[in-house]
C-alpha cells in the first residue's frame, strides 16, 4: 500500500470526532455495499469500512450545513 493510500486510511480528530456518532451498524451495510462493487475482493476490509465512515461522515456535514440558519 502507497504512503498516500495508507495516510487516507489513518482518520484526523475530525473524522475520528463524527465517527464516534455512527454505530457498526450503520457503517456495515455501506461497507458491505462498496465491498460488493469492488467485485468481493480478498483482504482490505479496512478499504471498505474507512470509506463508508467517510461517505457517513460527508451526509452528516451536508445534513447539519443545510439546517444551519444563515
Amino acid at each position: 500500500m502507497s504512503s498516500k493510500a495508507q495516510a487516507l486510511l489513518v482518520p484526523n480528530y475530525e473524522q475520528t470526532r463524527h465517527t464516534e456518532l455512527f454505530a457498526d451498524a450503520d457503517i456495515a451495510p455501506l461497507a458491505y455495499s462498496y465491498w460488493q462493487q469492488r467485485g468481493c475482493p480478498d483482504g482490505s476490509p479496512q478499504e471498505d469500512w474507512f470509506r463508508a465512515q467517510q461517505e457517513l461522515i460527508a451526509r452528516r456535514r451536508h445534513k447539519e450545513a443545510s439546517h444551519t440558519p444563515a
